[in-house]
């Protein structure tokens, strides 16, 4: 070993281990053998078309279901969630292609939805709400007053709230679904930026698409998913 690599540092263990997972149905195998790494403040590109699998990793991940074989380690303990809560508990939320948000309800509240904080009586603290979400908000650059309805955000602007409720459920992963399929140039380069500045917070993330040049330009490491394999 030269001076040069005995100098350098080692690589943190990964927050995220998929190992050898495999899922089928009926008789179909949507993946295969798929193992992968994810490491605390990274950002990892998970690339494919349509039907290479990437959608099923994701609902093992998040708990919607369970593999057929493999197994999934999270932070050096097995991973076996029975739900997506068991996976947000833990610190894994994935942020879905098609948003989740309540139009009807505000920001405030579609972040602390199901969460809400209480005050002395039990009663819920909108005052205190206001506020948390507007500190939460403040990480992803969004300049908004939490008060406001989702309904009168742009798609940008609701991708950023998903963004912030992820950060209030304290997540350590956070898993982008085809995030900027029906974004602008523009907003795609803002989504960056806030993606760049939660790898810089410690946050890791997992950035799905089909996009190479996006993953390129964004991504710490790639890994290519083709009819349910690591390509």
């Amino acid at each position: 070993m030269s001076p040069a690599e005995a100098a350098a540092p080692s690589p943190s263990p990964p927050l995220l281990a998929v190992e050898g997972v495999t899922k089928r149905f009926a008789g179909v195998t949507a993946l295969s053998d798929v193992s992968l790494e994810v490491r605390p403040g990274e950002i990892l590109g998970l690339l494919g078309e349509n039907g290479a699998g990437k959608s099923t990793l994701l609902k093992i991940l998040s708990g919607v279901m369970p593999p057929s074989s493999g197994r999934i380690i999270f932070d050096g303990v097995e991973f076996n969630p029975h739900n997506p809560q068991d996976a947000k508990r833990l610190g894994i939320v994935t942020i879905y292609q098609e948003l989740s948000l309540i139009p009807t309800l505000t920001v405030a509240e579609n972040i602390f939805i199901g969460r809400a904080p209480l005050g002395p009586l039990g009663l819920v603290s909108w005052r205190k709400m206001e506020e948390d979400s507007r500190t939460i908000i403040a990480r992803v650059g969004l300049n908004i007053d939490p008060a406001t309805p989702v309904s009168a955000l742009s798609v940008a602007e609701q991708q950023l709230v998903e963004i912030a409720r992820a950060l209030s459920l304290k997540s350590r992963l956070i898993i982008m679904d085809e995030p900027t399929s029906a974004l602008t140039e523009t907003e795609v380069q803002k989504l960056m930026s806030i993606m760049g500045r939660l790898r810089k917070d410690g946050v890791a993330i997992m950035f799905v698409t089909h996009r190479l040049e996006e993953a390129s330009a964004i991504c710490d490491r790639m890994t290519v998913l083709r009819d349910g394999r690591l390509a």
